[in-house]
């Protein structure tokens, strides 16, 4: 059976201001953590273009939540999870 849980990616940012934690100490610890977080990202904008949402009024007008902000409404629309063979 497999094992599986939705990336979130909350656990690097600060949990006062929410802003995403840089140190030159940490590089190092955060480069794999970086390079998933972009393979999700552009995961994420592939699948509003096939989905073809890249113009949901969310996205494409200046009242919506994400406007000019594909990847902020694809991490609250899609899940993706990280699946591992146990």
């Amino acid at each position: 059976m497999a094992s599986c849980s939705k990336s979130t990616f909350g656990f690097i940012e600060c949990p006062l201001c929410k802003i995403r934690i840089s140190h030159p100490m940490l590089y190092g610890e955060l480069d794999a953590i970086a390079a998933l977080y972009r393979a999700v990202e552009s995961r994420a904008y592939t699948r509003l273009e096939i989905e073809n949402l890249l113009k949901h009024k969310a996205i494409s007008e200046p009242s919506g939540q994400f406007f000019q902000n594909p990847a902020g409404y694809a991490r609250g629309h899609f899940a993706f999870l990280h699946v591992l063979q146990v």
